[in-house]
Parts: structure tokens; sequence; C-alpha cells
């Protein structure tokens, strides 16, 4: 962090998530919000206030990648505070970052094994607990007592929901199945489906991403009749139908809590033209930068510094969010960000 306080202080922040992938929509469109609220931030800040040097990396959702480009940022370019959009990495990432003095924010992630690695870590984002919560509820409110889950492998995420649902759905006396994601170009394809077949489902739960759509549509094409349950529309096009009709777990403009919603969206799609794929990476990614910058800006940037972030950080209290009104707890957890149940009709979500 440079100090001259006739140039006045410099804070450099990094991005690590995945811009390529199978799940670059994670991070494609938080990175958009990220740097565009960094820029107005330089643009409009007065002279006691830290200009912001941004450098962003591609992981590709590899937690090995992600760790090589947070020590590069690290160690090359200096910076101050990471945002970490790769589940996985934040395990490796954390250890680091307290020897190295560095604040890692996800605005994507928020569970108890990331909150229990590093005073220097913050979630600001959705309670990944409160996913398997909502599902839990919604399949108990519609009377389905056979289910089958199926959750994407390939890091530890989807893996810790499945299996906490599954724990939840035992204690309504639900019947489950639980099986990782399984590739329609497996020759076990037919013996995962015939096994899923033996306990009747009434209902299928689909934790993953695109790739699951594929597998929505074998199920259908098997004659498999359950309700779908699933957790982002990115299956829409790869299940060519299969997802409608479906009953998704979503946060979306339309649950946004702030006036100041449709202000922000403006300012966002003059630059980034186009529909928003998926809001609630975009919500959460403007709050979370959007604390950061309001410390940043109350702060004289000669007596800024990462233990100032890190109180600071810790003391949000009530932040009027697009997504929420939003608490961190001594944990560096974020309160106040809550899922939604949807429909699927018509290529749309429908309350």
């Amino acid at each position: 962090m440079s100090t001259d306080k006739n140039e006045g202080a410099t804070l450099k922040i990094g991005w690590i998530g995945p811009l390529s992938g199978p799940v670059s929509f994670l991070g494609q469109e938080n990175l958009n919000v990220i740097r565009l609220m960094i820029d107005e931030h330089n643009n409009a800040r007065n002279g006691n206030q830290a200009e912001i040097e941004f450098f962003a990396e591609d992981d590709g959702y590899n937690a090995i990648i992600s760790l090589e480009k947070y020590n590069e940022i690290v160690n090359k370019r200096g910076v101050d505070a990471v945002f970490v959009s790769t589940y996985s990495a934040l395990f490796p990432i954390a250890q680091q970052a307290s020897s190295d003095g560095v604040i890692i924010i996800d605005p994507i992630d928020n569970d108890r094994y990331l909150s229990m690695l590093s005073r220097n870590v913050f979630l600001i984002a959705k309670r990944s607990e409160e996913l398997g919560e909502a599902l839990a509820d919604d399949l108990k409110l519609h009377n389905h007592k056979n289910v089958v889950i199926y959750f994407y492998s390939a890091d530890d995420f989807m893996p810790s929901v499945a299996f906490g649902l599954q724990e939840k759905l035992k204690k309504q006396n639900t019947i489950t199945l639980v099986r990782p994601y399984i590739s329609i170009d497996s020759e076990e394809l037919n013996a995962e489906l015939s096994l899923a077949q033996k306990i009747a489902p009434d209902a299928f739960v689909f934790l993953g991403y695109p790739e699951t759509g594929l597998l929505m549509k074998e199920i259908r094409g098997k004659g498999l009749k359950g309700m779908f349950y699933a957790i982002n529309t990115t299956a829409a096009t790869t299940s060519e139908g299969a997802l409608e009709g479906s009953r998704l777990l979503q946060f979306t403009q339309a649950d946004a809590s702030n006036p100041s919603t449709q202000d922000f969206l403006i300012r966002y799609q003059e630059k980034y033209p186009g529909e928003i794929a998926h809001p609630w990476t975009v919500f959460q990614a403007h709050d979370a930068v959007s604390i950061l910058l309001k410390i940043i800006k109350e702060t004289d940037s000669s007596r800024i510094s990462v233990d100032s972030l890190r109180k600071s950080l810790l003391q949000t209290r009530d932040f009027a969010g697009l997504s929420g009104t939003i608490n961190i707890n001594e944990q560096g957890s974020s309160e106040g960000i809550y899922w939604h149940m949807y429909n699927f009709e018509n290529g749309k979500l429908v309350k």
C-alpha cells in the first residue's frame, strides 16, 4: 500500500475467479460490477480518499490455478485485498492470507466451513446452509417423499449442500438418494437412472450448473415424472425444455430490497449492455464492493491499512445493500441475504 501523503494512498485490490470454463458465469458478471464500481470510486474520489489499483485474474474455477494467481498478485502486485469467487480456492488461500496480511472477500459463497478459515476472510453472500433449508422446506410443502439429489462434484460446495440437504430430509422422513452428477456419455448412465427409479422418485434436486440440463433431458426421456428442483437457470438451454415447470431457488431483481436498485442497473447496463443473466452474482458483488468502498471513502487515505479495513468490515451493521440489509458477524460472515423460490414457466422465473 502506497502511503505518500502528497499523492494520497493507493490501495491495491485483486479479483480471482472463473472467466473461462463451465462456470464462467459465476465470474464474469460479478467482475463487471466490481470493476465498474471501482472505476466510479476512482473518478469521484476526493484528495483524502485512497485511489484503487485493480487487478483481475481468471482461474477457470480451478483451486490450484487460484492459488497460483493469488501468489502472483500478492508477491508481484502487492495487493491489500482480493475478491475470490472460487469456492475450493478459499481453503488454501485463507491460510496464506493471514500470514500475508491480505483481506479476502468472497461475494459468492458463505457457509460455516468458510467462516472458520481465517480472521482475514469475509463472506458477503447468501448462506449456503439456507439453500438446503429452503429446498427442504419446499419439498416438504409439496409433500415430496422420495427424492433423488444429483450434485456437481468438481469442488466441495455442491457436495456439502447435497449431504446437508439429505440430513434435513431424513428428519422429515423423506427417502433420499444422493449421487454425484454423471455425464450423459457415461456407460454407467442407464445403471445410474435405474438406481434412481428404484426409489420411485417424486422429485429430483439438481445442484450444479449447465451440465445438469443434459441429465434432466435424459431423465425425462426415460419417462420419469418427478418434479425438478434446481438452483440456477443455466440448465435452461442444455435441458432443451426439460427445465420447464421446475422449481428454482434464486435471487433476482424482484427480490432486491433497496430502491436504488434501478439506478445501479442503469449504470451497469450503460457499460455492459444486455440482459443480466445471473442477478444474484451481480447484486452480491455490488454489495460486497460497496461495503469495502464505503469504508475506504470514510477513512483518510493516510490512515488506511489492512488492519483498519478488517476492523471496519467487522463493524458493518444495517448496510442497505441491493440484496438485503447486511450485517457482518464476528466470524466475518454476512447476514441478511435470503433465497427465494420461483417457478420456471415459459422460460422465465415466476413467483
